[in-house]
């Protein structure tokens, strides 16, 4: 499959994850368990364990961020959160709905497990981690 740079979302990630398109502005993909490899590059989202049916790119950086400051650090074993940041082909997430989960701000889109693999295949490029949360 050949996909174009300009198509691409920007995406942010850590405990859950962001995605930016171009009119609609969905930017958050955060990834759970992305920082016991941290240093690695990454390229694909890892996959969802038995009890997470629907893996919730969020639609913007300060979701994003909230969701890995306050909830990562607190509920994840290591009581870290990382917020990543990667594009994803825009036309192919066109067909994920947008669902607003609490304030204006709080838009992810839910992607069920089972479409894991293809959507990992629409990621362009790397994977970023671009901020780190601790309460250690």
């Amino acid at each position: 499959m050949t996909t174009n740079k300009n198509l691409g979302l920007s995406v942010y990630a850590t405990g859950t994850q962001t995605i930016r398109r171009k009119n609609d502005f969905i930017q958050t993909c955060w990834l759970k368990r992305i920082g016991a490899d941290k240093e690695k590059q990454l390229s694909q989202i890892p996959p969802r364990l038995a009890e997470q049916p629907i893996f919730y790119p969020v639609l913007n950086e300060q979701y994003a961020t909230e969701i890995a400051s306050s909830w990562n650090v607190k509920y994840n074993e290591d009581h870290r959160g990382y917020v990543t940041k990667f594009e994803v082909d825009d036309q192919y997430c066109g067909q994920f709905e947008v669902h607003q989960v609490g304030g204006p701000h709080h838009k992810e889109l839910w992607v069920p497990a089972e479409k894991l693999d293809e959507f990992n295949e629409h990621i362009i490029g790397v994977i970023h981690i671009i901020s780190e949360f601790s309460d250690i």
